[in-house]
C-alpha cells in the first residue's frame, strides 16, 4: 500500500460531519492522509462542508459514483442512511476501494458476508466502525492515564451520549472539550477504593494524593 493516501466521505449528514472534521484535523498531523472528496445527495450538507469546513468545491461531490471512479480516492468511509450500506460498499469494493464502514454493515447478514467475500477477492481492506477506537477523547483519555492524572487505575467504565448544542462554545469546544468533560461519565477506582467520580467535571478530586 503506498505511503500517501487519499480518502473520500460519502455521507455528510449528521455523524458524516463529524467524521470529516475527524479527518481533516488528521490530515493537520499526518501529511500523508488526505480527505479527497465529500459525497452527499443533499446540496445542503455539502454547502454546509464548504462553509465550515473549508473543503474546497472541487471535492465536493452529489454522486458516490463520481467518487468511486476517480482514481484519486484509495479508500472511502461510508456515512450514509443503514439501508443504503451494503450497496454502496459493494459497488465501491468492485470499484477497487478499501472501505471503512459504520456499523451496521448491512441489513441482512448475507449482504454483510458478500461485502467480506468481496473483499476477500479483491484483496481490499473493509472494516467497519463499531468502536471509538480512534476517537480524539480516547486519545485524550489515553493521554491523561500516560500523565498518572486519575493515580493508579483499576477500572475505568466510559459512557458515550449525544452531545446538545451549547451557545457558549463553538463546534471545537463541543466535540473535544464537552465530550471528554462532560458527557464522558468516567467511574475511577483507585487504590484506597474511597474516591468514585460519575461526571469527568468530578475527576480533579481523584487524583493521587488529593
Amino acid at each position: 500500500m503506498k505511503d500517501n493516501f487519499n480518502v473520500a466521505v460519502i455521507g455528510a449528514g449528521y455523524w458524516g460531519k463529524k467524521v470529516i472534521n475527524e479527518y481533516l484535523q488528521l490530515a493537520k498531523e499526518n501529511g500523508n492522509v488526505d480527505l479527497s472528496m465529500v459525497c452527499d445527495v443533499k446540496d445542503e450538507n455539502l454547502t454546509y462542508c464548504r462553509d465550515k469546513f473549508g473543503v474546497s468545491e472541487e471535492k465536493l461531490k452529489p454522486s458516490y459514483e463520481e467518487v468511486l471512479s476517480s482514481n484519486n480516492v484509495d479508500a472511502v468511509h461510508i456515512c450514509t442512511p443503514n439501508e443504503t450500506h451494503h450497496e454502496i460498499c459493494k459497488q465501491a469494493l468492485l470499484a477497487g476501494k478499501h472501505v471503512l464502514l459504520e456499523k451496521p454493515m448491512a441489513m441482512r447478514a448475507k449482504h454483510a458476508w458478500e461485502l467480506v467475500g468481496l473483499a476477500e477477492h479483491n484483496g481490499l481492506i473493509l472494516q467497519v466502525g463499531h468502536i471509538f477506537r480512534f476517537n480524539n477523547a480516547l486519545k485524550t483519555v489515553r493521554d491523561l492515564v500516560a500523565q498518572n492524572y486519575f493515580g493508579t487505575l483499576y477500572y475505568l467504565k466510559l459512557q458515550w451520549t449525544t452531545l446538545m448544542s451549547s451557545p457558549f462554545l463553538d463546534s471545537f469546544a463541543r466535540e473535544f472539550v464537552l465530550l471528554v468533560l462532560l458527557h464522558l461519565r468516567v467511574t475511577v477506582c483507585l487504590r484506597c477504593g474511597k474516591h468514585r467520580s460519575e461526571r469527568a467535571p468530578q475527576v480533579h478530586h481523584t487524583r493521587k494524593g488529593t
